[in-house]
């Protein structure tokens, strides 16, 4: 009984370890985590998901990229840029699932940079 006892603390153990390296190893490397809400990424990132974003130059972010983005002080979003427009200095962007481009476009000062990492469903497990 006691060593059953003690294989199951060392699989809790390692559980716990490898949910907090997820978490906080890409914090300490300058990353930001959002949660997927919506299934306007699917297939790509399932809600539930939790995405990692690097903060990146405008320069570096290009048509087909998924960036991250304020529509207002308290809301992110997480959609592909379909067009890069550099005189007006914003992005055209879609969800993946979504029939047609979002409304309005993406001012360059809006957003919070690019996806790099994606953790299907660990959201679920971080609430």
């Amino acid at each position: 009984m006691k060593r059953f006892i003690k294989i199951v603390t060392d699989i809790l153990l390692v559980i716990v370890l490898v949910i907090a390296a997820v978490l906080y190893i890409p914090r300490l490397m300058g990353l930001k985590t959002y949660k997927v809400l919506s299934g306007s990424m699917e297939p790509e990132y399932h809600v539930g998901s939790v995405v990692y974003v690097e903060k990146s130059s405008i320069d570096d972010i290009e048509v087909g990229d998924v960036i991250t983005f304020y529509i207002n002080d308290n809301t992110v979003v997480t959609h592909r840029v379909i067009d890069k427009d550099n005189d007006t200095e914003s992005f055209h962007t879609k969800g993946d699932a979504n029939e047609t481009e979002d409304g309005g476009s993406v001012a360059y000062d809006k957003v919070v940079g690019k996806v790099v990492l994606n953790v299907p469903y660990l959201g679920y497990i971080l609430r």
